[in-house]
């Protein structure tokens, strides 16, 4: 959004964008590199997500016929793609808290100055710091160190697999594993703190300022900050709110006990919780049935193996799972991850910056005695 200055003399947006540099995207996400973890997410996603769907002619019998959440998938089926997450959970925090001790220093140019005095380019030295905390505000005392512990939360996520049970002979549910639900307690929590905790204090110091200490201060130096900086961050919060809905109402449970690979029989296996001997109150918790699938042999295997390859054997598999209701559950929990972590990138830096009360960002573009006439 193009904001026109209060001297009527230079056109500037909020947040900051590189159109004239590179692409328009905010300034923030190349000098903190978060758009570069955000490429990665998109990129990993979309591609990953139609590997798992197109991986097998039978897509029940792979992770989506089992699994609802990306967690899910990733800590039962596809362990290298936790790997993918443990990294990106990582450098998402890494990033954001070394751009927000980069962001507090530039928010003074008196801290500025003392670093150069004491060729401190960290600021890492007592007098430094002590400046650092000289300028904070008080609301800047909570909100920072709220959205560096919060948002370091999410390693938690990254560190502790969200696995479920397959063995049906050590497990009688996908969740009855103590110590699998222990990692899927701090998995859940380490994504709930680190992307509610961080945003939210992120948008309620924006609507401090916005409606508290700006029309109380009165000055014209905070026009930075036009009525549709508000609505945009408005409709973005929004939108994470809406997609967290989407993915509460629609979020599956897992189904990951595999009941149909221990079937050697194509009666037994394609009779299976169809032949009405089970009662409903008895029926294990799972939501698919079995079929037997023969092996396809190539013409070259046929003349290695020509008594395995024309025995016409096969195997039970899995099949008539809630395919697209799996599918559109890791979607929408997609979409309630990466809205939050988008915002992060495109605001939350650029409020804790241009709303100091030492740099705004009109400050510098208002010639000299401009306010005074």
């Amino acid at each position: 959004m193009s904001i026109t200055d209060v001297t009527g003399t230079r056109d500037h947006d909020d947040p900051p964008m590189l159109v004239e540099i590179l692409f328009p995207f905010p300034a923030m996400w190349l000098s903190s590199g978060l758009g570069v973890i955000l490429f990665v997410l998109a990129a990993g996603f979309y591609f990953g997500f139609y590997v798992i769907i197109h991986d097998s002619t039978e897509p029940c019998v792979g992770p989506l016929g089992g699994c609802g959440t990306i967690s899910c998938t990733a800590g039962t089926y596809l362990p290298e793609v936790y790997v993918f997450m443990q990294l990106t959970l990582t450098l998402i925090p890494l990033l954001f808290v070394r751009q927000l001790w980069r962001t507090m220093m530039d928010t003074s140019p008196l801290i500025r100055e003392q670093c150069k005095k004491d060729n401190d380019p960290q600021m890492l030295s007592s007098s430094s710091l002590k400046l650092i905390a000289q300028n904070m505000t008080p609301f800047q005392r909570f909100i920072v160190p709220a959205m560096i512990y919060g948002i370091t939360a999410t390693t938690l996520t990254g560190l502790f697999p969200a696995r479920y049970a397959k063995n049906i002979y050590d497990d009688t549910s996908s969740t009855s594993n103590k110590r699998y639900d222990q990692y899927g307690d701090l998995h859940t929590y380490g994504v709930m703190i680190g992307v509610v905790v961080p945003v939210s204090c992120s948008f309620l110091y924006f609507c401090y300022h916005y409606f508290v200490r700006i029309p109380r201060e009165q000055d014209p130096r905070f026009r930075y900050y036009a009525p549709g900086g508000f609505y945009c961050r408005a409709a973005h919060i929004g939108a994470v709110i809406v997609a967290f809905y989407v993915f509460l109402n629609n979020s599956m449970s897992p189904n990951t006990l595999e009941y149909c690979s221990e079937f050697k029989d194509q009666a037994k296996c394609e009779s299976w919780l169809r032949n009405g001997e089970m009662c409903p109150s008895k029926t294990p918790p799972t939501n698919s049935f079995c079929k037997w699938n023969v092996y396809t042999w190539s013409e070259v295997q046929k003349v290695i193996v020509p008594e395995i390859a024309n025995a016409g054997l096969g195997e039970c598999i899995r099949s008539q799972c809630p395919l697209y209701l799996n599918a559109f559950s890791i979607a929408s929990e997609y979409a309630a991850l990466f809205l939050p972590v988008t915002y992060l990138a495109s605001y939350a830096l650029v409020d804790l910056k241009y709303m100091s009360p030492e740099h705004q960002f009109s400050r510098r573009l208002i010639p000299s005695g401009a306010l005074s006439s």
